[in-house]
């Protein structure tokens, strides 16, 4: 479950993150301060997406896990993790109205990215116009299945933008 609040004064809306634990989907209640609206985020697509596709659409995938939210003058913002995959999402919503989703980190060895199994652990924050999110990063696990390497990770940006800043905090 995460929390976040868009808006100010008497137009402050809470939003809720939560796990569907039957459909395995990312649902989001908003509370108005006198109604509650639900839907679904995502889980719910016609198929798995795979990870390498950087269009992303709704998933079929487990995204019942962990989530985290945050939102900015621009829009709301909830990232999970692809229990399918072991990837992390994002989705925005902005203006429109609409959910556009994203592959956030855990699908390559490149950019600074990770190809760990990602976002079993998540918080994300909202300053200003930045955008951060704290997760970890499993490398390696032994032959129990316990981790054996793994990292703790910061991505930020700024607002929405597709360009992610990577960095490793411990291993």
């Amino acid at each position: 479950v995460s929390v976040c609040v868009s808006g100010s004064g008497n137009s402050q809306i809470l939003h809720i993150f939560y796990s569907d634990l039957v459909d395995n989907d990312l649902r989001h209640a908003t509370f108005d301060g006198s109604n509650f609206k639900f839907e679904i985020v995502d889980g719910n697509g016609p198929v798995v997406q795979p990870y390498d596709q950087p269009n992303r659409v709704r998933t079929a995938s487990d995204v019942s896990i962990s989530n985290a939210c945050a939102s900015t003058a621009i829009g709301l913002q909830v990232f999970y993790r692809d229990e399918t995959q072991g990837i992390l999402l994002g989705a925005f919503k902005g203006a429109t109205g609409k959910w556009t989703y994203e592959l956030v980190d855990g699908d390559r060895n490149t950019d600074n990215r990770t190809t760990g199994d990602v976002g079993t652990h998540l918080s994300a924050v909202a300053v200003g116009s930045k955008v951060s999110v704290i997760y970890d990063s499993v490398l390696q696990v032994n032959q129990q299945k316990q981790i054996i390497v793994g990292e703790v990770r910061l991505a930020t940006r700024t607002g929405n933008s597709p360009l992610w800043n990577y960095r490793t905090l411990d291993t």
